[in-house]
């Protein structure tokens, strides 16, 4: 803001042949081709709290809503997760994290929300203290199809159809609409 408000004449006696550059810059003027970053390592949601959560339960249910979000998120961009990690920040700002391997690639939220409370709950049955932030994160993603299993096929199409709808109540009616039981507002 402060930028756009200098005159160019000034911005290049501030700052030099690159004065012009910016000026245009701070208006948008910039006819460079863009070009993206390349495709996600990674998609996830965290959460800070205003005070630390001393109920793992409370942590599960925050955890599920982000499940639902990342799994929302890799089915838009069409890609799978083939891990998970939970970022676990307390109160004196250390962080730790914990990662798991899915079985195989997958955008299912259930599949995202099973690795992630496992994880956590293999942390918390041992080592649990009042978390301030918590984050879900679907890592080594790929874009390539998912290999079906012979005998799970049925019950993971019907975990496709849910989330479908699911992904659609909420694009259509807002994000968190409609979610799955256990998750907070």
């Amino acid at each position: 803001g402060d930028i756009r408000k200098l005159s160019p004449e000034r911005l290049e006696r501030l700052c030099g042949i690159d004065g012009e550059h910016y000026f245009r810059l701070a208006h948008g003027l910039d006819d460079r081709e863009v070009t993206p970053d390349g495709q996600a390592k990674s998609i996830g949601h965290e959460e800070t709290f205003g005070e630390n959560l001393t109920d793992p339960q409370a942590v599960r249910d925050v955890m599920l809503a982000q499940a639902e979000q990342v799994g929302t998120r890799l089915r838009r961009h069409n890609l799978r997760a083939r891990g998970v990690t939970v970022k676990i920040r307390f109160g004196d700002f250390q962080t730790i994290t914990r990662a798991a391997a899915l079985p195989a690639p997958t955008d299912l939220t259930a599949d995202v929300w099973n690795v992630a409370r496992d994880t956590f709950d293999k942390w918390a049955a041992t080592e649990f203290q009042p978390v301030r932030l918590i984050g879900v994160t679907a890592t080594r993603l790929t874009g390539d199809g998912e290999q079906l299993d012979l005998f799970d096929a049925p019950v993971k199409e019907r975990q496709r159809r849910l989330d479908g709808a699911l992904d659609r109540i909420n694009a259509r009616f807002g994000k968190r609409s409609i979610h799955r039981g256990g998750a907070t507002e």
